[in-house]
């Protein structure tokens, strides 16, 4: 089912660490050896002073260096803002993702489903070489509902039942073909289902025989205008490719401002547009839904796929918009920046006390016992710090 593979890719996402972890785990592992050396010679430097406080102060000193706060800085701040966004409808599927965010200056979109509710209805039909109208209903909608797609609905009527075929396959950026018996169904762009016909809308043909022509229309997201504008605030160049129509896509590209955008795009073309981008320095955050999308959401440097998506999409991405919408994005470049935050926060404390905790210990002024506490209030503070994550609201 769909919420199982969800659930695997979060396993998989939880088997691994984020490079901020292991580099803090180093830190903290270097920073143990140095201190047992350190511990060696204040017992050796006090033995010589006082005897009888030797072992005090040496235990003092190693009780004081333990590394707890230096080893949870990061993982602390890490999952509070893995946790946090959980709480808001967003799965981290990669580790670094978050981390990677902050070298984002280019954002690519998808349109259908992305931009789009996906929920589109049909606008117009027309038939040829005596197909009924319920006949290429029945026909369309028998080829996108059994290709999972989410404008399958749009050919759904009271009463319709879907035709059944004995095979079926999604030609990513084309279309669906089908066969029935010895008839070879195909339903997509013109290029693909009705050559030489004017490359608008969604054509449908049987043996190469035309069948009817479907125009569909669907909705803008109510928050898409003001994601994109949220993005552009931060320095973002935002992008569309789509392998619609090219009237459809200008229509989304002029309502949301788009300039930089490309129509039937197939997905090698959308793979040559990312590296093309990447190439030139940028770096680069894609965000899609669909089978068409998986490709260049593995090639992007950070990806983001709807929840409504297929899950071949999501399989590549490196976050999970679980309710599908755009106002997310905003949220975890949000969540991503003061994740980050807290991190150096965090290590800055961390070390600060351990140097000072070390230097009060080695001077002889400090109990073991107090030393215990500090090392405990230390961490502490450290995990209540990185909770702060939770004040930012989506």
């Amino acid at each position: 089912t769909q919420l199982s593979q969800i659930l695997r890719l979060v396993q998989q996402a939880q088997g691994a660490k984020p490079a901020e972890n292991l580099w803090a785990e180093r830190l903290a592992s270097r920073f143990v050896i140095i201190m047992f050396s350190v511990t060696v010679l204040a017992y050796a430097f006090w033995w010589q002073v006082d005897p009888d406080k030797a072992f005090v102060v040496a235990l003092a000193v190693l009780v004081a260096a333990c590394p707890c706060a230096l080893s949870l800085a990061v993982p602390a701040a890490v999952s509070s803002a893995f946790d946090a966004l959980a709480r808001s409808g967003v799965l981290v599927l990669s580790p670094d993702a978050l981390s990677r965010l902050k070298d984002i200056d280019h954002v690519v979109f998808d349109k259908t489903g992305t931009l789009t509710t996906g929920q589109a209805h049909l606008k117009d039909m027309r038939t040829f070489n005596g197909c009924s109208e319920r006949e290429a209903l029945q026909l369309a909608y028998g080829m996108e509902l059994g290709s999972k797609h989410p404008l399958a609905h749009a050919f759904q009527a009271e009463g319709l039942q879907p035709s059944v075929f004995d095979a079926l396959s999604v030609v990513p950026g084309h279309g669906i073909q089908a066969r029935d018996g010895g008839q070879d169904y195909r339903l997509g762009k013109a290029g693909f289902a009705a050559k030489e016909q004017p490359d608008t809308g969604i054509w449908l043909s049987r043996n190469n025989l035309l069948l009817a022509h479907f125009t569909l229309e669907d909705p803008i997201k109510a928050d898409a205008l003001a994601c994109i504008e949220n993005l552009r605030g931060q320095s973002m160049h935002c992008h569309l490719l789509s392998g619609d129509s090219l009237a459809h896509v200008q229509q989304v590209a002029g309502s949301l401002g788009l300039h930089n955008y490309r129509a039937r795009v197939d997905p090698e073309g959308k793979m040559q547009y990312l590296q093309a981008l990447q190439q030139a320095g940028g770096k680069v955050l894609m965000i899609g839904d669909g089978i068409n999308d998986a490709p260049v959401l593995a090639q992007a440097d950070v990806s983001m796929a709807m929840g409504s998506g297929a899950y071949v999409a999501q399989s590549n991405a490196d976050i999970l918009l679980m309710n599908s919408k755009l106002s997310q994005i905003g949220h975890v470049l949000s969540v991503a920046a003061h994740m980050r935050h807290l991190m150096r926060q965090n290590l800055r404390w961390a070390i600060a006390y351990n140097v000072l905790a070390v230097g009060v210990a080695l001077s002889g002024l400090i109990h073991p016992g107090f030393a215990a506490l500090g090392m405990a209030g230390s961490s502490l503070l450290v995990t209540l710090n990185a909770l702060r994550i939770y004040r930012i609201k989506p």
